[in-house]
């Protein structure tokens, strides 16, 4: 029934061929596909759409900060893209790597500092943050760290998920992603 019913929408679109080109193209690669690959094609194929989508995905660029601390070998600090930092989860530690000593308001407050050194190394700041993401080892630990977030934080505060996490690496009990307008 698929069948005839996108063939009976191939052959009507064939008498708009001549004014629309390129979504003839799509309806007849469609319709030499088999049936169950038809619909996936007919429904992903948009011309405009797609050169826009990898013209916008091939603008990224890496940023790592030295005021930070390094990334591991298989991430960046963040990507820069479309207009946004992505910025990667910040672990309570100095520039040199190591996890600050103290509670969990201390290291709260250190990586709020490493994502403003990654944020401030692409050209944005805490202000321009439209999200962030705050990973805790125990909820215990949410009323604290609470209070440091909100001395960091403008009047405009952007869009917070905080959730309880197993483990987070390095043993530690806080870890913070944003993204943030650049």
């Amino acid at each position: 029934m698929l069948i005839g019913v996108y063939s009976n929408l191939f052959a009507y679109l064939y008498n708009w061929s001549f004014q629309f080109p390129k979504l003839y193209l799509g309806i007849f690669k469609a319709h030499m596909q088999p049936w169950n690959n038809q619909i996936r094609l007919l429904l992903s194929f948009s011309p405009s759409h797609k050169s826009d989508i990898s013209k916008m995905s091939a603008q990224r660029q890496v940023v790592n900060s030295d005021q930070a601390p390094p990334p591991r070998p298989f991430y960046n600090q963040a990507v820069i893209a479309n207009g946004f930092v992505f910025c990667s989860g910040q672990l309570p530690k100095d520039s040199n790597g190591k996890i600050v000593q103290g509670n969990v308001q201390d290291r709260a407050e250190q990586c709020i500092k490493n994502l403003k050194a990654v944020l401030e190394s692409a050209g944005s700041s805490l202000n321009k943050m439209v999200e962030v993401n705050v990973f805790l080892a125990d909820m215990e630990d949410f009323e604290k760290m609470n209070e440091v977030y909100l001395k960091w934080f403008g009047e405009i505060k952007p869009v917070r998920t905080c959730v309880a996490v197993k483990s987070i690496p390095e043993y530690t009990d806080v870890e913070m992603k944003c993204v943030a307008l650049v």
